[in-house]
């Protein structure tokens, strides 16, 4: 890519993240019914964009049963059935993978896990926001974790260069990359322990690295999921970011790992 090509991705990323960050971070902080409304509408979008990775030429039945059983989930956790929310995801699976076969499409395994790879981690955003304590804590510490990673991973990876991490999935990643993403991670869970009074600073540095670590994972994997399908994004939503899907899916890994390490340790981040 040409050094004018590069700025002028660079400058739409800029002014994509300027437009819905501050969005996000606001129903972020209002919590529900807002935080809700948001997560469902980004929900709805990567099932139109997964959909359409897997060689949707139109939206039809399959990507409506995802759709549905999306957005049934996202009111039953606006009222704390995340049961209902489970089962939605679990029939709306069987719906698409039903949709999918009647209309004879390929690769029905890949279309059918839309209401889970999608629908759970989205659950997960929202039950950590929904904790009685420190619920909006909880997952502004997680969503600035994987921002950290995904901004300076980019930076540091086009500045420095280097060996590739994952050629075959994603070429344009490099070990560089993921370092500098790791540590800033690590420094914004550090001074987020610091602003938010945390009992033990260091381990919220560690976790930020750790959330670091998870995040690419994800990354890694829709990138594969891509690369399978022959997509360099899987949308053009977002300009300069590709779609919905390219820009959440450290949080597909991200925040159900969260959801199950507060849960075994029975503690919130702020208490650890």
């Amino acid at each position: 890519m040409s050094a004018r090509a590069e700025h002028s991705e660079l400058a739409k990323r800029v002014l994509s993240a300027a437009v819905l960050g501050p969005v996000v971070l606001v129903a972020l902080y209002l919590g529900s019914p807002f935080l809700e409304l948001v997560v469902t509408a980004a929900a709805v979008a990567m099932a139109w964009e997964w959909d359409r990775l897997c060689g949707a030429r139109r939206f039809g039945l399959s990507g409506w049963a995802a759709v549905l059983s999306l957005a049934v989930a996202g009111m039953a956790a606006w009222s704390r059935s995340y049961d209902v929310a489970g089962l939605a995801l679990v029939l709306g699976t069987l719906a698409v993978y039903a949709a999918a076969a009647a209309a004879n499409r390929s690769h029905l395994a890949w279309i059918s896990a839309a209401p889970i790879v999608i629908g759970v981690p989205c659950a997960a955003l929202l039950w950590l926001r929904a904790l009685p304590m420190d619920g909006f804590e909880t997952a502004l510490w997680l969503i600035g974790a994987i921002w950290a990673t995904d901004i300076a991973a980019f930076a540091i990876g086009r500045l420095v260069g280097g060996t590739r991490l994952a050629p075959r999935i994603s070429p344009r990643k490099t070990w560089a990359g993921l370092f500098g993403g790791v540590a800033m991670a690590a420094l914004w869970g550090l001074l987020f322990a610091v602003w938010a009074g945390a009992k033990t600073p260091w381990l919220l540095c560690v976790l930020g690295a750790c959330a670091a670590l998870v995040a690419q994972a994800g990354d890694l994997g829709v990138s594969s999921v891509k690369r399978r399908f022959g997509a360099k994004d899987s949308s053009n939503l977002i300009p300069g970011h590709g779609g919905v899907l390219d820009r959440l899916d450290g949080m597909l890994t991200a925040a159900p790992a969260l959801v199950a390490l507060i849960l075994v340790s029975n503690a919130g981040i702020l208490a650890w």
